[in-house]
């Protein structure tokens, strides 16, 4: 639940739209035309979801972190046949992170 309202908030007056996708992961689709798409949202998009999230955990005294792993891809949509290979592409995206950050925990709990 509270995952799902850090992501709501992370898209806090634009058109998007946030949905649990299954098991632990959750997908954000923003609707916009190319022309009028703020690029800097979508390169900052991960910075602002970590910072939402870490304010959540601490406001929340959760005796524990929210890690995320993001998948991001942004594109013009010619036809809907087209959002499979934009969802793919993110869903490539987001595993080869969650890979890297689970080498990364691995690689710090053997240095402790």
């Amino acid at each position: 639940k509270g995952v799902a309202g850090c992501l709501k908030e992370s898209v806090e007056g634009r058109n998007g739209i946030c949905a649990r996708f299954g098991g632990d992961e959750y997908i954000v689709v923003m609707i916009e035309e190319k022309k009028d798409a703020d690029l800097s949202f979508y390169e900052n998009y991960e910075k602002l979801l970590r910072g939402i999230l870490e304010q959540f955990v601490k406001e929340n005294r959760r005796p524990y972190e929210i890690g995320v792993s993001v998948g991001l891809v942004y594109g013009k949509l010619n036809d809907m046949s087209e959002i499979d290979i934009l969802m793919k592409e993110a869903d490539d995206m987001m595993y080869r992170q969650k890979s890297e950050h689970r080498q990364s925990r691995a690689s710090q709990e053997k240095q402790i």
